[in-house]
């Protein structure tokens, strides 16, 4: 079966410390991999480092480029600096999820495809 799991998380997977969801999706896909599914990871590139495209424990991880939401300056004032944070990952995870809507529709064997 081909299963496209996509993270709209903050972390770049794998997760090296924390992300509890984030670290729950990439386990599922590593043991889903395991047992004879193509499984592809989506989730975004976090920085122009990563690679495109990356293979772990059978696994395939493609970092698909979006646009990032940044609130810049007003960040700064104190009393905001929270609201923003909140609304910055949210905005964030929308336009993961709109981009890896696009890549998904595009594909004629995606079998399931998962959103966390």
């Amino acid at each position: 079966m081909n299963i496209y799991q996509v993270a709209i998380g903050e972390l770049r997977l794998p997760v090296e410390a924390g992300g509890g969801a984030d670290n729950f999706l990439f386990q599922i896909s590593v043991h889903l991999a395991k047992r004879g599914h193509r499984v592809t990871l989506l989730e975004r590139r976090h920085r122009k480092s990563d690679p495109a495209e990356e293979h772990f424990e059978h696994l395939k991880i493609l970092r698909i480029k979006t646009p990032t939401f940044f609130f810049g300056f007003i960040a700064r004032i104190s009393y905001l600096s929270s609201l923003c944070t909140f609304l910055k990952s949210a905005i964030n995870q929308f336009l993961v999820t709109i981009r890896a809507g696009r890549y998904l529709s595009q594909l004629p064997d995606a079998s399931v495809a998962y959103f966390s």
